[in-house]
């Protein structure tokens, strides 16, 4: 698959969100019921989203639990978030960034080409990536859209540096 890859800047976003650590077997369930509780908060309270869900992968298993950040993006906070959520602000910042067509499943070759990508143009990882899912859930896997974006930096800039 032929992957357009861009660097952007993203803007810091405000998102309800869940932290869980959780064996890959059990990562699609997860997501799902994750963000069925925080969707059904914000409906409930009267609350819009304020743009595609997405997840932070924080690390990724070597035989272990995937650690990450489940997250529905809002434009305010309620007075509380729901048991076993927060409401923060994900930092904004510059990002290396693809669109993903097909199943989930298939997600490995956009890391491939993004990571062969930042190698090729001399920029490194600046933080964890994230994956935006950009389709409902009942769309079939080959039509599937979801959007990588990987922080990154110039390879000869600090981390936590821009460009």
């Amino acid at each position: 698959m032929q992957y357009d890859i861009s660097v952007r800047e993203v803007q810091p976003q405000l998102v309800l969100a869940r932290h869980v650590l959780v064996e890959e077997v059990d990562l699609g369930s997860t997501i799902g019921s994750t963000f069925g509780d925080a969707y059904g908060f914000l409906q409930r309270h009267g609350m819009e989203p304020a743009g595609a869900p997405f997840v932070i992968y924080h690390r990724q298993p070597d035989g272990g639990s995937w650690e990450a950040d489940i997250c529905a993006p809002v434009s305010r906070t309620a007075t509380d978030a729901p048991p076993g959520f927060i409401f923060q602000t994900i930092a904004g910042g510059l990002v290396a960034t693809t669109l993903h067509r097909g199943p989930y499943s298939t997600l490995t070759t956009a890391y491939g080409a993004l990571g062969d990508w930042m190698k090729e143009h001399a920029y490194q990882s600046a933080g964890s990536p994230r994956e935006l899912y950009m389709s409902e859930p009942d769309v079939p896997p080959d039509e599937i859209e979801t959007v990588i974006e990987w922080p990154v930096v110039l390879a000869d800039a600090p981390v936590g540096a821009t460009a």
